[in-house]
């Protein structure tokens, strides 16, 4: 017949399976609860530009219909692919193609891409580039995504009529830094080191999303060999640094 300590080592553990059980399910319905909200964003404005297009046979009326529509669903296509990319982390199934690559253009190409949407937002981009840059190894894609979500979360944060200054510029040693500053509110020290993590949101955002784009973008800056890391005080805005080493086998700058 069992004793009582037995007895009591039995119940306790069967205590701690319940807490890390209720625990999951609880992180499970919060994960699809956020999911469920942030998609219902984009649904909406997908509805709302069809019943737009029923309604009007303007042409000008109709382009807005259509770009409010192409928005709507280049914003769902990130939301299914962060999640995705979340889970091929977590599996080690993410590779990164590294290959010598420059990033001017690169830089450029992203602000091009997000620069009507940070018009929308009455949010300016400056960008400041060392045109005598060395060629970093990197995954084009994947780097794209990165300097994308950090412009993201600098528009979510920014006030309108202020501009997202960002820098790239040779680094210490043979690394290239870029760096996107906000002059937003500025995140506060207790929640610092949470940024990067998973399903993390700052309570002084001005939207909300899903809380994946600098979970994401550290993850791949590590792939590349790099550096993430940020600088903010309150009322002073926010800093985001990333650092890349240098293509080794690049001979265009030594």
């Amino acid at each position: 017949m069992a004793s009582i300590a037995d007895r009591l080592a039995v119940s306790h553990h069967n205590a701690r399976l319940f807490a890390t059980a209720q625990g999951a399910t609880q992180s499970r319905d919060r994960v699809l609860w956020m999911v469920a909200h942030e998609l219902r964003r984009p649904l909406n404005g997908l509805s709302l530009g069809i019943e737009s297009l029923k309604d009007t046979r303007d042409p000008e009326s109709e382009a807005r219909s259509i770009a409010r529509l192409e928005d709507s669903v280049a914003r769902m296509d990130r939301l299914v692919g962060d999640l995705l990319d979340v889970s091929s982390f977590e599996r080690g199934l993410l590779s990164l193609t590294l290959r010598p690559l420059d990033l001017a253009p690169l830089v450029a190409e992203v602000i091009a891409e997000l620069t009507p949407r940070f018009e929308e937002g009455g949010v300016s981009i400056a960008a400041t580039i060392d045109p005598d840059l060395p060629r970093v190894r990197g995954d084009r894609y994947r780097l794209q995504q990165v300097l994308g979500n950090l412009l993201d979360n600098a528009l979510n944060h920014a006030p309108r009529g202020t501009a997202v200054e960002v820098k790239v510029t040779r680094g210490r040693g043979k690394r290239v830094g870029i760096t996107v500053r906000d002059h937003g509110p500025g995140i506060p020290r207790e929640e610092q080191a949470h940024v990067f993590n998973a399903f993390f949101r700052g309570s002084r955002a001005r939207r909300r999303g899903m809380g994946l784009g600098l979970m994401l973008a550290r993850e791949i800056v590590l792939g590349h060999g790099g550096r993430i890391w940020l600088r903010s005080r309150p009322g002073e805005g926010a800093t985001f640094h990333f650092s890349l080493p240098v293509d080794g086998s690049s001979s265009r700058h030594p």
